[in-house]
């Protein structure tokens, strides 16, 4: 018997409403126009976003057992005072296990980030040239020209600096796509933690009837 379908409905609904805020908060502080020092967003997003997701998740989680509590006093209504005078330590007791539980898991939370692809490409053109570089070099050093291979190496490093910056509409786009799948895994997770939340509650609250009402 599930008494608190109600509850479940309604923080599924808040926490869609929650991390709708947090993804268009993110997208109007991180990624706009002119943005592109990349190692700046990098360390901010790796230090700020987990940070905002565990506290916005820490609210949830209180408010959970908050529509949990209100709901098992309703459901107590008309009894014995001394009923739900035993439940409200038994209560308490369940929020604060809960909510250790929630401090140990979030202690892990993290969000990856991709290689930069800036410079995975210019790596590839750095090397690409290089290697062009070394191999004419080989060629004119053989006529004692030994000048050209310093252009060649060159030209190479060149074309690794143009190509960094031509990607960094890519590494901008990349890591927006990172954050936007850890946002979307820990919105799922988040409705995971707290239905579980919710059925836990829900169990406790069976077991307790039994053992306070006669029926």
């Amino acid at each position: 018997m599930n008494q608190f379908q109600e509850t479940e409905t309604a923080i599924n609904r808040d926490i869609d409403r929650v991390f709708q805020e947090v993804y268009e908060e993110i997208r109007k502080n991180y990624f706009v126009t002119g943005n592109d020092d990349l190692e700046r967003l990098q360390s901010a997003i790796s230090q700020y976003v987990p940070r905002m997701i565990a506290n916005k998740k820490w609210l949830l989680l209180d408010t959970t057992l908050n529509y949990l509590t209100e709901d098992a006093i309703r459901n107590l209504e008309g009894y014995e005072s001394k009923v739900p005078n035993s439940f409200y330590q038994q209560n308490r007791d369940f929020r604060e296990k809960r909510k250790v539980e929630f401090q140990h898991s979030e202690s892990k939370n993290s969000v990856l980030l991709s290689p930069d692809p800036r410079f995975v490409y210019s790596a590839v053109s750095g090397v690409g040239g290089c290697i062009l570089g070394g191999l004419i070099g080989i060629n004119i050093l053989k006529l004692e020209f030994p000048i050209l291979p310093t252009f060649a190496v060159v030209s190479a490093i060149g074309g690794a600096i143009v190509t960094y910056y031509n990607t960094t509409s890519i590494a901008m786009q990349k890591i927006e796509e990172d954050v936007m799948e850890y946002l979307q895994k820990s919105q799922t997770q988040a409705k995971e933690e707290l239905n579980k939340t919710i059925e836990s509650y829900s169990d406790e609250f069976n077991n307790f009837l039994k053992e306070h009402i006669s029926v």
